[in-house]
């Protein structure tokens, strides 16, 4: 196991502090402590992963979505919790700072930046995305970074850190978008091959983060961040355009441009699109929660039988915690809490990735 050095992060940006702090080693712990009973359903690993740059970073300019991104992962098995690990996913800053050679792609010394938001299964393989135009990288088991991908040469530029899974075909939806490039919606199938589908070109480029979809059309949000040239050379040029309003688009899933429909929108920005219900579960004073994850019961009819997963902070022993919950007692005690002997940094997404396959849970990270 690799304890945390006690380095003190200078102030000056809010992502350097307290738990938003980066965690300077990659981890590796055995046989964990738990309390309470693991169900012995769980065979696999619950992902999480965020920004963590593998250097300290200048406080005065760092930005939290611009950083190096870190895996973590809890591996469980037979009521076990049998290891956490933690490993950075290997861009260019992350290989320079640990000596190592750039890790392989299509196109080297391109689309290598950072890669830090959620995880996705295309065909057999685990890949940690981002999007804005790296490329994902391919995780072997053990969150090792193996290589980047353009899913076998499909995959026109950078791909999109939220896509959305369709149970009915199979297929994963992306809205994807970078400097330069018109924005495109992409569908990669079953077979882990992506075709793009539209190419929609607009006088600005938009941040756009997540997708929506129904089973006649693909959600285009059109909204007010958009990429500033004026400001390219900084740690995040996507801002505010007090020039521009919102609208939401409409585009035919077949991917025809010339019946896309737009409709104004009140002024705003959004990252996600969700339902929306509300039910609360107290983990404790001094205890924040990272993004829980739904895992289903294997075999289960009701959509709600199964798990909530989450990875919870607790700034009174500074250490973090993964704790399990019946998904039908959400406000009851936890099933299980595993105790970690570090802290995982509060990040982007995450999800579960079952041991025959990546859960749907996990590319639907929202």
């Amino acid at each position: 196991m690799n304890r945390e050095p006690a380095h003190d992060f200078t102030s000056g940006s809010p992502y350097l502090t307290a738990n938003f702090a980066p965690v300077e080693v990659e981890t590796t712990a055995f046989d964990l402590k738990v309390t309470g009973s693991i169900p012995a359903e769980l065979a696999g690993r619950f992902l999480r992963i965020g920004p963590n740059p593998a250097t300290p970073p200048d406080a005065a300019s760092y930005h939290w979505f611009a950083a190096t991104g870190m895996a973590h992962g809890l591996r469980l098995r037979d009521g076990k919790a049998e290891w956490f690990r933690s490993r950075f996913v290997k861009d260019a800053a992350a290989s320079t700072a640990m000596g190592r050679e750039p890790i392989p792609g299509p196109a080297p010394q391109r689309r290598d930046g950072p890669v830090n938001t959620n995880f996705t299964r295309v065909g057999d393989k685990v890949y940690a995305i981002v999007e804005a135009g790296s490329l994902p990288v391919e995780l072997d088991y053990e969150l090792e970074s193996v290589a980047r991908s353009d899913f076998d040469g499909t995959l026109e530029t950078g791909f999109t850190g939220h896509p959305k899974f369709d149970p009915v075909t199979g297929e994963q939806h992306a809205l994807t978008y970078e400097p330069g490039e018109p924005v495109r919606y992409v569908s990669v199938g079953r077979d882990g091959r992506a075709t793009t589908k539209a190419r929609i070109d607009l006088p600005h480029i938009p941040l756009i983060h997540d997708v929506a979809f129904t089973a006649s059309f693909i959600v285009v949000p059109d909204l007010p961040v958009t990429f500033q040239p004026q400001t390219a050379r900084t740690a995040f040029p996507w801002l505010w355009d007090e020039s521009r309003e919102s609208r939401i688009g409409l585009l035919p899933r077949n991917g025809d441009v010339s019946r896309l429909q737009w409709f104004s929108a009140p002024r705003c920005f959004v990252f996600h699109f969700v339902n929306g219900t509300s039910e609360v579960h107290d983990f404790g004073p001094g205890r924040m929660t990272l993004e829980p994850v739904f895992v289903r019961r294997p075999g289960a009819v009701q959509e709600d039988d199964g798990w909530i997963m989450s990875y919870v902070y607790d700034g009174n022993r500074n250490l973090s915690d993964v704790v399990i919950l019946d998904a039908q007692d959400f406000a009851g005690e936890p099933i299980a809490t595993i105790h970690l002997p570090v802290r995982v940094p509060f990040g982007f997404h995450g999800g579960w990735a079952a041991d025959t396959h990546l859960s749907r849970e996990a590319p639907d990270a929202s």
